[in-house]
């Protein structure tokens, strides 16, 4: 009932395709790395604090995890697509 973890898969759905997202329209470099860590830090906390109160286990988590990225990774290609489109 708890396979994948909806927080971990949550957080990592919002946080890293903001982040992936915010990153394509920012130019500086030191500041795309910022959010993308910010967003990465944020993900992993979720997750761990999933394990922490023992409530999923390690494979719940690595599978929302995987989940949450992958979307994430989905959205930043399309809207890569897009952009080199439209260009």
């Amino acid at each position: 009932m708890s396979f994948p973890s909806g927080h971990a898969a949550n957080s990592a759905l919002v946080y890293l395709t903001i982040a992936a997202l915010a990153s394509d329209v920012e130019p500086g470099r030191s500041a795309r790395i910022y959010i993308m860590a910010v967003a990465m830090t944020l993900t992993i906390l979720i997750g761990l604090s999933r394990l922490y109160l023992c409530v999923h286990w390690p494979s719940d988590v690595a599978a929302g995890w995987a989940l949450g990225a992958g979307w994430a990774l989905a959205w930043r290609l399309a809207a890569a697509r897009y952009l080199w489109s439209t260009s």
